[in-house]
């Protein structure tokens, strides 16, 4: 009987050790850009490259900052040949999803548009606008670069 307290005992132990280290590891991969513990920084990138020549890639990125429950950041299409399209984002957060104002410039003339923006552990999923336009993308999560 004691033996089996024990083995509860250590087992608890190391659960709760293993519990602890996923706890910091989440904290390290959420840092925050300032003191205020409600200011929240990340990026999103996906590379294709080409299949006949790979150092050619389009880029697809979003970066996101959340202070409280705002949100703003940028959204980029950069294909190698086509017209870019860049812009900026501003809007509110709630349970992970923004609902945002998209602000960009494609082909010389700015537009915006309404898009919603999906955050998760390894990606974001970004959705609205006519489907012809391309808003929609699933994009990895990277590390940001310091600014």
């Amino acid at each position: 009987m004691k033996k089996v307290a024990l083995y509860a005992v250590i087992g608890m132990v190391v659960l709760g050790c293993d519990n602890g280290n996923d706890l910091e590891l989440a904290q390290i991969e959420t840092k925050q850009t300032s003191e205020d513990s409600n200011e929240r920084r990340y990026c999103f990138r996906n590379e294709y490259p080409f299949k006949d020549n790979p150092s050619d890639k389009d880029v697809k990125e979003l970066n996101i900052e959340i202070i409280g429950d705002t949100v703003e950041g940028t959204y980029n299409w950069i294909p190698v040949f086509k017209d870019k399209r860049m812009g900026q984002f501003s809007g509110s957060i709630a349970n992970g999803v923004a609902t945002v104002k998209y602000v960009f410039m494609q082909e010389g003339s700015e537009q915006e548009e309404v898009l919603e923006v999906k955050l998760y552990d390894n990606e974001v999923i970004v959705g609205g606008g006519l489907p012809e336009m391309g808003f929609a993308a699933r994009i990895k999560k990277v590390l940001c670069v310091p600014e």
